[in-house]
């Protein structure tokens, strides 16, 4: 197995007056051809994230930070490698995608999804049918490559997208070669974000 977690995400600026309707949208190919696409936290699900003083992980309205959240998770066999794109969104007018059926779609216009860069991969979804209404709609985006060789050991390699400040060491394990933090600024927004890739 191998996961993208998310341990914290963080709102600095909005793109926009009021809160952002974030939500993640994370396509993958393996080594194999297996695919890997969803919108997270649901098809239809967003976070509501402000840049004022609101707690984390809010039920009751904004959060400045969200924490610990696994956007990606799927077998990762010895010898094998997933490339990923991670598209960070603000929805404003919604979608009229079916998430379910877009996988074959990109599958087929995107079989390398590092190569092809997040970028392509949203024009992939818009030309199959997902509403981007207006800029404001893309705080940034990142690519991953997570493999193991034949004798299971695991490798990662973070990689720039879209709307990136920077890319730098998790400051709480800067050590570790398996986890980055990175800085968005699509739009005008700026979001702060710390992932880590396990097995």
């Amino acid at each position: 197995m191998a996961n993208l977690y998310m341990r914290q995400f963080c709102c600095d600026k909005t793109t926009e007056l009021g809160a952002d309707e974030i939500y993640f949208m994370i396509y993958g190919r393996r080594s194999d051809g297996e695919t890997f696409f969803q919108r997270y936290p649901s098809p239809n699900g967003h976070f509501d994230l402000n840049d004022g003083g609101q707690p984390t992980d809010n039920p009751a309205g904004d959060s400045h930070c969200i924490t610990r959240k696994t956007l990606f998770d799927a077998e990762l066999g010895n010898g094998q490698s997933w490339q990923l794109s991670v598209l960070v969104m603000e929805e404003d007018g919604g979608s009229t995608i079916d998430y379910q059926k877009a996988v074959g779609g990109l599958a087929t216009k995107i079989p390398n999804p590092i190569a092809a860069g997040a970028g392509a991969v949203l024009v992939a979804l818009a030309g199959l049918g997902m509403g981007i209404q207006d800029t404001d709609d893309y705080p940034g985006s990142f690519v991953v490559n997570i493999s193991k060789d034949a004798a299971g050991t695991l490798s990662v390699a973070f990689g720039g997208g879209d709307h990136i400040a920077h890319i730098i060491a998790d400051p709480d394990d800067p050590g570790n070669p398996h986890k980055a933090e990175y800085r968005f600024n699509g739009d005008g927004s700026n979001y702060v974000g710390w992932f880590a890739v396990y097995q």
